[in-house]
């Protein structure tokens, strides 16, 4: 099966957030015990932001091609389909596989902005 990839250039100061999956035993005294589950147990969220243009034309909002392609590409995944996209925070510009299932539109003053959040997945 062929992956998609996200090539589109978002905006800098992508927000990366982790959270570790683990196991969590209380016992009565107050000890607590903890595992990690699985063999990758650290799934981060990036939020991303993709800025393009938009203007009216007779009443009617047009906009910019790229973010056109960037609703689409995210449309096309159905918000469950993994892809590959870089993050500039990782070394080597690495591929991260994430999914998007959220993501929402801002149009202002000729600016649209599309923030977006993806979640690694294995």
């Amino acid at each position: 099966m062929n992956i998609a990839t996200f090539n589109y250039p978002v905006q800098a100061g992508v927000n990366e957030s982790v959270k570790a999956n683990i196991n969590r035993v209380q016992f009565d005294d107050g000890y607590e015990q903890r595992s990690k589950k699985g063999i990758s147990n650290l799934k981060r969220t990036f939020s991303v932001t993709f800025k393009g243009t938009y203007f009216n034309k007779n009443g009617k909002i047009v906009v910019d091609g790229d973010s056109q392609a960037v609703i689409r590409f995210l449309e096309e995944q159905e918000g469950y389909k993994a892809f590959n996209w870089t993050s500039y925070l990782y070394p080597n510009n690495k591929a991260v596989k994430v999914y998007c299932e959220e993501w929402s539109s801002v149009y202002n003053n000729g600016v649209i902005e599309i923030s977006m959040t993806f979640k690694e997945t294995m």
